[in-house]
């Protein structure tokens, strides 16, 4: 449940800072994923109200966590994933994934400095969740684990590929440099995706061994059941027997 939220709170902050970045075209500002909108109006405004409600949620919900402001059942819902020690875990993933979808949204003028601090935040991510192991369950501490060590695999090609961008050159046929940045660029594409299949894969996987530990457990008790019938029948004497005790 709480992976599901920060997803989500993730992909709606990426949504609305896309549509509050600017660029200069001409005398006035426009929409930089579309130019066609001017950076003013009520809709505008409104998008940034909502973008500046969406950068205090992570600081806000830290705080409420901090000095025990949650109702106990709620709190319980959110902390239980991670280890008493590290309750906070939740508000900081929050905290990193907010900077992190801003960066991405935004900083589109350099896009391999961008890359490199999308870089150096999983890089920061996946060395404290090695130190501290915030989460409960193993299984779950080791998906974390291997989704922080994609994202700074995938950035680190992306820091790459988008050098040529940065740098201002173009990687034509003949450029020795070529190969390289097409393989990375594919890597990275593929290393976006791979979580999320192998999460799904896990899903399935588990889901599969549930119901087959189900039918072998409903299985085992319809034999214990037929075995202790069998007893039961075995040990009631027949009227045969009956009759020749009465005589």
């Amino acid at each position: 449940m709480v992976n599901v939220l920060l997803l989500l709170y993730s992909s709606v902050s990426s949504v609305v800072f896309q549509l509050i970045t600017c660029q200069q075209v001409g005398s006035q500002n426009v929409v930089f994923i579309d130019g066609r909108y001017p950076c003013e109006g009520p809709l505008y405004s409104s998008l940034v109200a909502v973008a500046a409600v969406l950068s205090i949620i992570p600081v806000v919900f830290w705080a409420l966590l901090r000095f025990d402001k949650i109702p106990k059942a709620a709190k319980s819902a959110v902390i239980s994933p991670y280890t008493d020690a590290e309750y906070y875990w939740g508000a900081l993933s929050l905290l990193v994934r907010f900077v992190m979808t801003v960066v991405f949204a935004t900083a589109r003028e350099f896009p391999s400095i961008t890359a490199l601090a999308l870089l150096i935040c999983s890089m920061c991510m996946l060395v404290l969740l090695v130190m501290l192991r915030p989460y409960a369950e193993q299984r779950t501490y080791y998906m974390d684990v291997f989704c922080y060590a994609c994202l700074v695999i995938q950035f680190a090609l992306q820091s790459i590929v988008r050098n040529s961008e940065s740098l201002g050159f173009a990687v034509v046929n003949t450029n020795s440099f070529r190969p390289t940045l097409v393989l990375a660029a594919r890597s990275s594409d593929v290393l976006r995706y791979l979580p999320f299949v192998v999460c799904g894969l896990l899903m399935l996987l588990e889901f599969a061994a549930l119901r087959l530990w189900r039918l072998g457990l409903n299985t085992g008790r319809f034999v214990r059941s037929r075995a202790v019938m069998n007893r039961n029948v075995e040990m009631k004497p027949s009227s045969d027997d009956l009759k020749n005790a009465l005589l």
